[in-house]
């Protein structure tokens, strides 16, 4: 179902992909993420990390019927979060925006439980 939605996730994505994506690994501190980025394409990289991620559980949401695509103020901004996503020249500024935009989008549904796992 979010693959014919989604131009990011074009293709199925094996439940261990979506579960790492949504769920980083602990470094030994456990803090999740493992090292913190240091370089400034370290920085870039987990920004697009931690955006792809909550735009996976804006199409979960939508998957599971807690969001509908087809209302006119949400379509748009999916497909805002999704043209950053595809853009590999978005800054971190750009995915860290659509981070917000894709959380705000679920956060009416977000103390119900989802199919993520998460509140």
């Amino acid at each position: 179902m979010v693959v014919l939605g989604s131009n990011i996730f074009d293709e199925p994505m094996a439940l261990t992909d979506a579960g790492n994506l949504l769920n980083p690994a602990k470094d030994g501190k456990g803090k999740k993420g493992g090292t913190k980025p240091d370089t400034k394409a370290d920085k870039e990289d987990k920004a697009r990390e931690d955006a792809t991620a909550e735009l996976l559980v804006v199409w979960l949401n939508y998957a599971k019927g807690a969001i509908d695509v087809s209302d006119p103020v949400i379509a748009p901004v999916i497909a805002e979060i999704e043209g950053v996503q595809a853009d590999p020249e978005a800054s971190k500024k750009d995915l860290d925006d659509a981070k917000k935009l894709a959380k705000d989008l679920v956060k009416v549904d977000r103390d119900a439980d989802d199919c993520t796992g998460t509140k």
